[in-house]
């Protein structure tokens, strides 16, 4: 959203202001792979893992 003089962008809402402030300027191009690994993504979430042992006990 461009701010221009002389129009009301208040008339809004807050969140409908925020909302439209925070989209991107354009649309990411669509990523082609013409080899296996030649794109990767990496996640760097943390996750909880709780991994069974083969004698029952549980670790993580």
């Amino acid at each position: 959203m461009t701010l221009v003089r002389g129009k009301a962008t208040t008339r809004r809402s807050a969140t409908t202001r925020r909302s439209a402030g925070n989209r991107p300027d354009r649309v990411p191009a669509p990523i082609s792979a013409t080899t296996p690994g030649q794109v990767v993504e990496i996640d760097s979430t943390p996750v909880n893992v709780l991994c069974l042992m083969p004698d029952g006990k549980a670790v993580g």
